[in-house]
């Protein structure tokens, strides 16, 4: 604990200064800067396998693409057709034909 000679920041459990053979300790602001930099790691790690898997996935479609000679008009007509069914299905319209 602090003796009051170096003020209320100096010794103590959360010492900004180290005094004759007292141990620091964690305190909560660098508890709380090693769990940010942990969890900033995780979410880059988590972020580079979300762009590997978009990547494969790219792989698959297009090689799906150039396999059954799907041109990116038919995609684009495909994309299309199931956004006028998907706004048919908000409107509680389930009949294509009547768009």
């Amino acid at each position: 604990m602090s003796d009051g000679r170096n003020g209320p920041l100096m010794g103590g459990r959360f010492s900004l200064a180290m005094t004759g053979g007292e141990q620091r300790t964690s305190s909560p602001i660098s508890s709380f800067s090693h769990g940010l930099t942990r969890q900033i790691k995780r979410s880059r790690r988590a972020q580079a396998v979300r762009d590997r898997q978009r990547i494969l996935l790219l792989q698959v479609i297009v090689e799906t693409m150039l396999e059954f000679d799907i041109s990116d008009e038919d995609i684009r007509s495909i994309y299309r057709a199931c956004a006028v069914a998907h706004e048919n299905e908000d409107e509680g319209n389930d009949d294509p034909a009547t768009s």
